[in-house]
């Protein structure tokens, strides 16, 4: 092949030196299994004193030890001929620090000691208190109840007496033994009976004001007893009510019977009113000894 004609104006442009590099800086090796300790002491100090205190021990002993020369092989005497054998020391042995070393050691001034842990008195325990239950409250009503069985017995007699004089007024012959026989004695007694009871269970402990108003009540309760056993003796129908409605309105064995148990019921209820009055006053004791046994008992603070 033919040579490649070189062009007569094409030159080699030299390029310019390259730049020095500099060298790396030597830094000194810092060995960081001594100085990473060093530099941490004072946090560990204050985070976990007893790591502190330890590994001001392990410091301590390491001084010591680097403070003991070694001893060679050729600073030992050679034992005497005639001295028995005596066992060379074990130089490669380590040293193994005494007690007495260590508590040296641990008494050396700026040492960290770790502190004996604090005894805390036992807490409080929880004391179960069972609280007294209210007294409760006595009613005056079953004894007006039963009262109220005299009551009736006792106006019984009343208006007995009183039917037997309204006949000798009128000039009509009545039987005293038909008269106890018959259904107009009883009717107005049970009529009183049961207001009798109503007006107990209203009024319970109430003064005898209430049973000056309840008088009133069981009384009328009488009164329309006997006029209901009128209407029924008579015959009553829807025809002749409004004729004889104001006929027993106006007589007077209802107005006898009204008399009579408004008396019978203001006396009994005076007795019944007495009782409940005591009543109140030992509710009342019972209450004041409850809140003072309240008042005594030792206070428990929950969750202690």
């Amino acid at each position: 092949m033919a040579d490649k004609k070189k062009d007569p104006e094409s030159k080699e442009i030299p390029l310019p030196p390259a730049p020095p590099v500099p060298a790396a800086t030597e830094y000194p090796r810092v060995d960081t299994a001594q100085v990473l300790p060093e530099a941490l002491a004072p946090f560990i100090a204050e985070a976990a004193p007893e790591y502190a205190s330890a590994v001001d021990h392990k410091k301590q002993q390491g001084k010591k030890a680097e403070a003991t020369p070694e001893v060679s092989e050729k600073d030992i005497p050679a034992p005497p001929v005639d001295a028995p054998n005596v066992p060379s020391p074990d130089v490669s042995a380590p040293m193994v620090p005494s007690p007495e070393s260590s508590a040296a050691a641990g008494s050396i001034p700026g040492a960290a000691v770790p502190a004996a842990p604090a005894e805390y008195p036992p807490g409080p325990s929880a004391v179960f208190v069972q609280a007294p239950t209210p007294p409760p409250a006595r009613n005056n009503r079953l004894f007006a109840v039963l009262l109220g069985i005299l009551a009736a017995a006792l106006f019984g007699a009343l208006w007995f007496g009183f039917l037997l004089l309204g006949a000798l007024f009128t000039g009509f012959p009545v039987d005293p033994l038909q008269l106890m026989l018959d259904a107009q004695l009883y009717i107005p007694v049970g009529a009183f009976y049961v207001g009798w009871v109503l007006w107990s269970l209203l009024a319970n402990r109430a003064g005898l004001v209430s049973w000056v108003f309840g008088s009133i009540f069981v009384g009328i309760f009488a009164y329309l007893g006997y006029l209901a056993f009128m209407f029924v003796a008579v015959g009553f129908n829807f025809n002749n009510f409004t004729e004889l409605l104001p006929v027993f309105v106006l007589d007077f064995r209802p107005l006898l019977a009204l008399i009579a148990g408004r008396e019978v019921a203001l006396w009994f209820g005076w007795l019944v009113s007495k009782r409940g009055a005591k009543i109140r006053q030992q509710n009342d004791e019972a209450f004041a000894e409850y809140q003072k046994s309240i008042a005594e008992r030792p206070v428990v603070y929950p969750g202690l």
